[in-house]
């Protein structure tokens, strides 16, 4: 089993995505990505480490805590909308 990891996603989304050390490490990932008022969660998570799931592109949570739904707040430009107000200048 992993040491304990935070792991961040949209709501609609299957499966967590990126791995950071800290709850504010990860508050900060989703940030860069989500729009302003948009939800995301968190999670902290124990991963298997069995042989059985190498290679694979989904590997279980053995044990999780700290689930919380969260909003990005608003007024502040992420790289999403970075990205896209780029994208405007552009053409």
């Amino acid at each position: 089993m992993t040491p304990w990891a935070w792991y961040w996603k949209h709501p609609d989304d299957e499966s967590y995505g990126e791995e950071c050390s800290s709850r504010e490490g990860v508050i900060a990932a989703a940030h860069r990505e989500v729009r302003p008022g948009e939800t995301f969660e968190i999670i902290e998570a124990r991963m298997s480490e069995a042989v059985e799931h190498e290679g694979s592109d989904f590997i279980p949570f053995l044990r999780s805590r700290n689930h919380e739904v969260l909003t990005a707040p608003p007024g502040r430009e992420g790289a999403a909308d970075a990205l896209k107000a780029d994208q405007g200048r552009q053409g």
